[in-house]
């Protein structure tokens, strides 16, 4: 039997403790064509506060935008559990019982660096010759955007020549998205962020 919206807000309401985890882009913000110019839509901005303190309630952003910006755009009051660069980084401050290793942080290795800076290369080259593209920079890893583009086969030729050139430089993890193409040096994913908070003591 499928379960009713109001049989499901029923049940969340009467968990001993609700977990509530989200995504940023596409769910708390739309997108745009400069990924900076982000923000959450004023009822989105709304709701989360009014739920971070709520009792018996956890707010976690899971996002694979870097942890500063999550900061510094989504939670700047502290409230929220966090996780970026697709659970590469964690903030676990906003928990009450806090644990010993409260921020998890990227610290890559040297063929690390050298493997990044060889994305990011490729990354920039690729914007050269698709006009409109942008590339952007991560702790971990480099996007490549055609959101820009107009002409959307243009578009489409420019994300498979990206995601072609990534494929080819050997340890990368390849993220397609709409409109966009990423890859990190690291492996993490947006489950291992939400796994490292779901077994985390909560407010209550």
């Amino acid at each position: 039997m499928t379960e009713t919206l109001s049989e499901a807000l029923a049940r969340a309401a009467d968990a001993d403790h609700l977990l509530i985890a989200l995504d940023f882009d596409g769910t708390l913000a739309p997108f745009t064509e400069d990924p900076a110019d982000s923000r959450p839509l004023p009822d989105a901005r709304a709701a989360l506060d009014d739920l971070a303190v709520l009792p018996r309630t956890t707010v976690a952003i899971i996002s694979g935008r870097p942890l500063d910006f999550l900061r510094d755009v989504v939670d700047p009051a502290r409230h929220m559990v966090l996780s970026g660069s697709h659970g590469a980084e964690m903030d676990l401050s906003a928990l009450p019982d806090l644990p010993e290793d409260t921020e998890h942080d990227i610290n890559l290795t040297s063929e690390q660096l050298a493997l990044l800076d060889r994305a990011v290369d490729a990354t920039e080259e690729m914007v050269s010759r698709y006009p409109g593209s942008r590339a952007e920079l991560k702790p971990a890893g480099v996007c490549f955007h055609t959101r820009p583009i107009k002409d959307a086969d243009v578009a489409e030729k420019a994300l498979d020549e990206m995601t072609r050139a990534y494929s080819d430089l050997e340890g990368l993890r390849i993220t397609p998205g709409q409109q966009v193409v990423e890859c990190s040096v690291l492996s993490a994913t947006k489950g291992d962020g939400l796994r490292i908070i779901k077994p985390r003591p909560h407010r209550t």
